[in-house]
């Protein structure tokens, strides 16, 4: 949903240490597909101090990644 994309755009602005909304932000913006967005708002957690955080990032940037890689196969099926 691209409102829900504004509203945590603008709450991660306001409070861009919280790692909650950042993975939620993270979260809509891939279903939207925007793909290098959620991964550049997953990029500060990795430093988080807090390992569930850590690991739910990790998580996350693992399943976008595949879904990119989804999408490159399906690309290079199309040019075959």
């Amino acid at each position: 949903d691209p409102v829900a994309v504004e509203y945590l755009e603008s709450m991660v602005r306001s409070r861009p240490d919280d790692a909650r909304l950042r993975l939620a932000l993270a979260r809509q913006q891939s279903k939207l597909g925007r793909l290098e967005d959620a991964l550049a708002t997953l990029e500060p957690l990795a430093a988080s101090t807090d390992a569930t955080v850590r690991r739910e990032a990790l998580a996350q940037r693992f399943e976008i990644l595949r879904a990119a890689a989804s999408e490159l196969l399906i690309a290079a099926r199309s040019v075959i």
